[in-house]
């Protein structure tokens, strides 16, 4: 009986530490949430001063109903290629499938890092089965945007965060 009565009081001041997270390379492995690429190929923008810019559309279409909201985002690897001249700010408006379609829903400037994923949420939504974006530059003056798209680079919808 002492014995157990001893064991009892030496477990109980015993602590057990829960194991040390293991570092995400970025935060979309950190919260788990699910992203969806826009399709590849090459997104471009551009306007000439005086003139009005290039858009680029990008849709998305998600499983319904999904965990919200859903979060459009930009995420580059590290050193993925953005070329950029003049001024590239770019204006987003949501499109299909939003509440508000045609309204402005963010303005971006994008990079990358040469050694870390860079992620940029842009705006968070109530999510739909199909949801489209309008960007185009946000500049008076001159300027281009590009960069290669595909899975793992570029604008991508995330939900469940």
């Amino acid at each position: 009986m002492q014995f157990t009565a001893l064991l009892i009081s030496a477990l109980s001041t015993l602590t057990f530490a829960a194991p040390a997270p293991v570092p995400a390379t970025d935060n979309i492995t950190a919260r788990t949430c699910t992203p969806y690429y826009a399709e590849g190929g090459q997104f471009y923008l551009q306007k000439d001063a005086g003139s009005p810019s290039s858009t680029q559309v990008v849709s998305f279409t998600v499983p319904v109903p999904v965990p919200g909201p859903c979060s459009l985002i930009a995420r580059f690897p590290p050193g993925h290629p953005i070329y950029t001249s003049g001024d590239a700010q770019i204006n987003v408006f949501s499109g299909e499938g939003s509440n508000a379609p045609g309204s402005l829903v963010g303005t971006v400037t994008l990079s990358s890092d040469p050694h870390e994923v860079k992620t940029v949420t842009i705006n968070s939504f109530q999510c739909f089965g199909h949801l489209s974006y309008r960007f185009e530059l946000a500049t008076q003056g001159a300027g281009s945007v590009s960069f290669p798209q595909g899975y793992g680079a570029g604008i991508a919808l995330t939900y469940g965060c």
